[in-house]
């Protein structure tokens, strides 16, 4: 028997969620790419967003864009005044257990 509740201390969901640290743009981009490797067990997911903005402060308040996921990239546009990014990756697993390992994550700007 269990003692504590499992899940998400927030709200009990079998779901957990990484903000990344701010990226610094070094010169303008039109795009972008996310890579990454990771280990999602069966029923585990991972979801990714980014944003992105011209200043750090509006960076904070700009809303989140959905990755569309397939082998382990994702593509965003960008405009081309915005020199700072984030990206954030929701990891969900059935029941609690096996949630996914992500092992390396690389942005590519163009």
């Amino acid at each position: 028997m269990w003692a504590a509740d499992v899940g998400h201390i927030a709200d009990r969901t079998y779901r957990q969620q990484y903000e990344s640290s701010v990226f610094r743009m070094r010169g303008p981009a039109e795009s972008g790419r996310l890579h990454w490797q990771a280990t999602v067990p069966p029923q585990a997911s991972l979801v990714w967003h980014v944003r992105s903005a011209a200043t750090q402060d509006a960076l904070h308040r700009a809303g989140w864009r959905a990755l569309s996921t397939d082998a382990a990239t994702g593509h965003f546009t960008l405009n081309a005044k915005e020199r700072f990014l984030q990206y954030r990756v929701a990891l969900s697993a059935a029941k609690g257990c096996g949630y996914p390992v992500v092992e390396r994550v690389e942005i590519e700007v163009r």
